[in-house]
């Protein structure tokens, strides 16, 4: 959200912060994941020359992608404990995430 704010005030991009909103409101794609201490420890193990919105964001996306990665290659029946171990992510937009991952899957032809 603070990068989509900072683009759209600096008028980066052709809509306005009020039409981004719209579209995350109408559920278009988008998901809201919060930033917290797992995420903000992950951030600081990209490049400090990054961004920090872009440093963020990719935080948060390697850190969705390793728990997917772990649960589709894991054995059957390790699911509930990874995803036991993994408990703060559960119910913080991984649902979403997950859908979004397999839809990148489907559309590439995996």
């Amino acid at each position: 959200m603070a990068e989509l704010t900072h683009i759209a005030e600096k008028r980066r991009v052709t809509v306005t912060i009020d039409e981004l909103l719209d579209k995350i409101n109408q559920g278009d794609g988008f998901t809201i994941v919060g930033f917290d201490f797992p995420i903000f420890q992950q951030m600081l193990t990209l490049p400090k020359d990054w961004d920090i919105h872009d440093r963020i964001i990719a935080a948060t996306a390697s850190y969705y992608l390793n728990l997917i990665t772990q649960l589709l290659s894991c054995n059957e029946g390790d699911e509930p404990q990874i995803l036991q171990e993994n408990q703060e992510l559960v119910g913080k937009g991984l649902i979403e995430v997950m859908i979004a991952v397999a839809q990148q899957f489907e559309e590439g032809g995996d």
